[in-house]
């Protein structure tokens, strides 16, 4: 079986690695879950740093999880430290190219460039099974996934067409006809569901494009333990074991429906709509 590896741009997404030790599954198809594997912290993520973790962790033949921010023109992290390109789909054309002059167009030096192409040649070797990216609307783009793709060299990859977003929420406990209930409820992008241990209110505020803060109110215990159990992936390893106890506070990871924009969750059907997955053949090594 091809082991799996986890690779998690903390500055960007710092709830993100958390999460998945919590929650060791990530949701792919109806079908498929990814088990999370080992998990790798990247603080400051760029390409170079990227490709270079891969190679010291991943497996011949593995699946690697990217955590990161994205767009749907490609991976939006820096080609190395200090570079201002990002690794586009454009840059990463110019970089599985033969063409000696694109240094200058990508701002970086011919050193880099040659270094980023022995990087990428060497995670190509490794003919990944899988890439699987976490950030935000690389999915939009079947050409983005095609390139991405190309670059590392894999059979498949797999990639949300929405915005993505992790975030860390605070648990507290009040009941329904309360004030205090009515008050956090009032929000526009407050979801309510009702458990048989009563109401579960999640409330999100957009902080900026890439970062959200939630915050949970629940009538009771109960009510926490039922939506964990039927939003997140946490299979064994949460509500389901005995003595469990909720969390202080809730680690979530989500995908925003672009209509409503509302949080989905992974163990919601509508989650895996919101995901792509391309297959296409991997590239020789130039």
């Amino acid at each position: 079986m091809a082991q799996q590896v986890t690779l998690v741009h903390t500055s960007g997404h710092p709830t993100a690695a958390g999460f998945y030790r919590r929650c060791p599954l990530e949701p792919l198809s109806q079908r498929v879950d990814m088990m999370v594997g080992s998990i790798v912290e990247i603080s400051n993520m760029t390409l170079d740093n990227l490709l270079g973790s891969v190679l010291q962790v991943a497996p011949t033949g593995g699946r690697i999880l990217v955590v990161t921010h994205g767009t749907q023109r490609g991976i939006d992290i820096p080609l190395v430290a200090g570079a201002s390109q990002k690794a586009s789909s454009g840059a990463l054309g110019m970089l599985m190219s033969d063409r000696q002059d694109v240094a200058p167009l990508l701002g970086i030096s011919a050193a880099q460039i040659s270094a980023l192409r022995d990087k990428m040649n060497a995670v190509r070797q490794l003919r990944l099974e899988r890439v699987v990216i976490r950030a935000c609307n690389i999915g939009q783009s079947q050409h983005t996934l095609s390139v991405v793709l190309r670059f590392f060299g894999a059979r498949s990859i797999n990639a949300p067409r929405v915005r993505d977003a992790f975030g860390r929420a605070p648990i507290s406990f009040v009941q329904a006809n309360t004030n205090a209930w009515r008050r956090f409820t009032q929000h526009p992008r407050t979801q309510i569901f009702d458990t048989n241990g009563g109401k579960f209110a999640l409330r999100t505020i957009i902080q900026s494009r890439t970062e959200f803060r939630p915050e949970v109110k629940a009538e009771s215990e109960s009510a926490v333990r039922w939506w964990i159990s039927s939003h997140l992936p946490v299979a064994g390893f949460g509500p389901s074991q005995a003595g469990w106890q909720p969390p202080a506070d809730l680690l979530i990871h989500a995908l925003e429906d672009p209509i409503s924009t509302l949080l989905v969750f992974p163990r919601q059907a509508e989650f895996l709509t919101k995901l792509v997955t391309y297959g296409g053949h991997s590239p020789e090594v130039i």
